[in-house]
């Protein structure tokens, strides 16, 4: 049986340079009331996906540039981040490894991004349930082949590999802005 992917919510921001407020934060809960993620990394459930002006250039895919998913490796589920960006021809790629999934738990995400796709000046900072596992400048969007950048939009959703059994994610208060402030962190 092949399951169909749902999405439970989206939403989008596009971010175009020169980006007049490139730093963004967005923070809200999650549940991952699923018992039985999928294998491998194909659990994404938060993305700041990228556009697909990639398509143009012959280059056959771009992932996302920043997602959390529920990495499945060798039988253990934890919850992850993984960070894309740089040259769409020969993107750098940086995964990181949070705690073990517990499912029926609510996690508070909250996450600081500077939009770039120089390593110098993009930054990535993660923090779960009040601990910030993640912080490092980082290539954050993509450099094509004609010098331009890559959009991003926000989604929450539930992409994961097609599987015989349904998952339930929820997602509650999610809020975007420019400042710790603004998103009443």
């Amino acid at each position: 049986m092949v399951s169909s992917i749902r999405k439970v919510m989206e939403r989008r921001l596009r971010l175009t340079p020169p980006l007049t407020a490139p730093l963004v934060e967005p923070c809200g809960s999650t549940s991952l009331c699923s018992s039985r993620p999928t294998a491998g990394e194909w659990n994404l459930f938060i993305e700041w996906h990228n556009d697909n002006g990639y398509e143009r250039f012959g280059i056959a895919n771009e992932y996302a540039n920043l997602c959390w998913m529920v990495r499945n490796q060798k039988g253990v589920a934890r919850i992850g981040m993984r960070i894309m960006g740089g040259l769409s021809t020969a993107p750098r790629t940086v995964r990181v490894n949070g705690p073990r999934l517990r499912t029926g738990h609510w996690y508070d995400f909250r996450a600081r991004t500077v939009w770039s796709p120089d390593p110098k000046e993009g930054i990535v900072e993660w923090w779960l349930d009040g601990k910030r596992l993640f912080s490092r400048h980082i290539a954050t969007l993509y450099t094509r082949p004609d010098g331009s950048v890559s959009n991003v939009r926000f989604v929450e959703d539930n992409y994961r590999r097609h599987a015989g059994w349904d998952a339930t994610i929820y997602f509650d208060g999610t809020r975007l802005g420019p400042t710790r402030a603004s998103v009443r962190y």
